[in-house]
Parts: structure tokens; C-alpha cells; sequence
């Protein structure tokens, strides 16, 4: 498989580089700062990170937080245009909705043997002024400050090829199983992800659609968080061998819905600890892609296969 092209997918993050003929728009760093400027009015990033932090920590059943309405709502409802639902009634299937993601240019996803589980893009210069101004801000220094005094996890790096990171979209049917990520770049060997950044972009969302993120124990047994994807709600957690995340049932929403996320990874240049992270006989790190998982416990949906207490 190619490396990406970072020349190629992401936008410059430097402001002085504002004449990009390649799809990149120069208003995006406007959009940027206007959207750090909003979460340092609404509290202050650094206050927010340290009412986060504690809770954070001692998250079961690996370090996570949410937090809502960080980002300014209506920067998101321009999202809604850059950002399209499925139109019509023919997406409730999985070769129908791989046709759409391809005819947008974005990737589908499956698990051998499992179907259809998300379409992504990653191609920030395909997307709208909006969708730049907000990755630009979540790639911003006051943002990746606000994550390392959330988590403790310092320093941290963005990944400027958008390996696995940008649009996600899961349409009715849809899935995304149980899994914990890939764990190095394959552009970048040096560096290790260590934080995942989902912002939810679903207004209005019934909860009979399902959808929730779901945070799973080691054993694959209980279920141990559920978090609704609610529009503006951002979710944290850190990124191990075994922090196993997903939503496995499939999506329930209308054909005309979907669910909605921007996904941003961010590295260090030192691993996890060992107790984190997968090793071989000789205690070396072992590089790998998706390590998707089978639930031991039918579906979080079940009350029995939930943590309780």
C-alpha cells in the first residue's frame, strides 16, 4: 500500500502560506481562530482541561471524557452543508452506500467477512472552508495544549498525512466493530498514537438510532461506557493495544440520516507503557494495523452485558 502524500491530502497549518491553489481556503484560518477564540471565551481551555482531567483518569475502562458545545454552533450548522447526508432511499445497504463513498472520493471500510462498517475521507482539500477551519483548529497549539493537560499524554504531534483521521460517516445499516486502532503511522515510524479526538456532528439524534460509542473492557465481556453522538459533544480518550471502542449493532436511523463524526489522532514519540501496548517475546513493540475484536457479551444494548455500579 501507498504512503500518503501529506503534500496531497492535508492543508498548510501555516498561516503564511495562504495563497494554496491546491483546495486548501484561506479563509480556513480565520474560521480557526475564530473557533479557538470561542472555547477560550466559553471557560478557557486550560480551565476546561483541568475541570476534565480527574474524571478523565480514573474513566473505566480506559482514561475517556466527553465534553459539549466546545465548538461555535453555528460554524457547525455550515458543517451540515459541507458535510452531506444521504439523499434518496437507496443507502440502506452496504454495495449502494461503498457506491456513494466512492463517487465522493472518499474510503470504504469493511471488515473481512462482516460488510459494510463506515465510509471516511481524509482529503482535507476536498473539503469545505468550514471542515478546514475546524480540523485547522483541532491541529491548532491551543487546542493540542488543552489535550495534553487533559490527558497528561505530552508532547503531542498531529499526523499531517490524516492516516485514518478527517470525515467519518456511518449510514443506516452501517457498523463499526469493536476494535483497537493501529498504533503507528506507516509514513512515520518514530511517532505512536496515543490520543483519539471524536467531535460529533448529529443534530436532533433519537436515540433509538443507536450509534453510541461504545468503550469495552479487555476481556471483550462488558461493556463498560456508552457515549450518545451527540451534535458539538467531543469525546477524548487515550489510544492503547486495548482501549477497544466502536459501535457493533447496526445504525438505525432514517435513510436520510447518518452518523457523523470528525476523527483526529495525535502521537508522541514514545509508545504507551508496556502494560498498554501488544510486544513479542523479546518485549519489542509489535506494529499494526485494526485489531477488531469479538464481543464475548452479545450487545451493549443488553443490560446484562453492561457495567454496573
Amino acid at each position: 500500500m501507498m504512503y500518503l502524500d501529506p503534500i496531497k491530502i492535508s492543508c498548510p497549518r501555516n498561516e503564511t502560506q495562504r495563497q494554496d491553489p491546491g483546495g486548501c481556503y484561506p479563509q480556513r484560518h480565520n474560521i480557526a481562530s475564530r473557533i479557538v477564540k470561542h472555547m477560550e471565551h466559553l471557560e478557557g481551555l486550560h480551565e476546561r482541561a483541568a475541570h476534565l482531567k480527574h474524571s478523565f483518569a480514573n474513566a473505566s475502562p480506559f482514561p475517556h471524557v466527553h465534553t459539549d458545545n466546545l465548538f461555535p454552533e453555528d460554524v457547525l450548522h455550515l458543517l451540515r452543508k459541507e458535510f452531506p447526508e444521504p439523499t434518496g432511499t437507496l443507502f440502506d445497504g452496504s454495495l449502494l452506500q461503498c457506491a456513494w463513498a466512492a463517487i465522493r472520493g472518499w474510503r470504504c471500510i469493511r471488515k473481512r467477512g462482516a460488510g459494510f462498517l463506515k465510509i471516511q475521507n481524509s482529503n482535507e482539500r476536498t473539503m469545505g472552508p468550514n471542515l478546514q477551519g475546524v480540523i485547522t483548529a483541532m491541529k491548532s497549539h491551543p487546542f493540542i495544549t488543552f489535550l495534553e493537560y487533559l490527558t497528561g499524554i505530552a508532547p503531542l504531534f498531529v499526523d499531517d498525512t490524516n492516516e485514518g483521521s478527517g470525515q467519518h460517516q456511518i449510514l443506516r445499516g452501517g457498523s463499526l466493530q469493536i476494535h483497537a486502532d493501529f498504533n503507528m503511522i506507516r509514513a512515520n515510524a518514530g511517532l505512536y498514537r496515543r490520543v483519539n479526538v471524536f467531535l460529533y456532528l448529529n443534530h436532533d439524534w433519537d436515540e433509538a438510532w443507536g450509534g453510541d460509542l461504545e468503550l469495552w473492557d479487555r476481556s471483550m465481556s462488558t461493556c463498560a461506557a456508552r457515549i450518545r453522538p451527540l451534535n458539538n459533544r467531543l469525546v477524548v480518550f487515550s489510544t492503547t493495544d486495548f482501549s477497544y471502542h466502536g459501535h457493533a449493532d447496526p445504525l438505525l436511523c432514517p435513510v436520510y440520516r447518518s452518523r457523523r463524526s470528525i476523527a483526529m489522532y495525535y502521537y508522541t514519540t514514545q509508545p504507551a507503557a508496556l502494560a498498554d501496548r501488544l510486544t513479542d517475546s523479546d518485549g519489542n513493540l509489535v506494529p499494526h494495523s485494526t485489531l477488531y475484536q469479538d464481543r464475548k457479551c452479545e450487545s451493549c444494548l443488553n443490560a446484562q452485558c453492561r457495567a454496573h455500579g
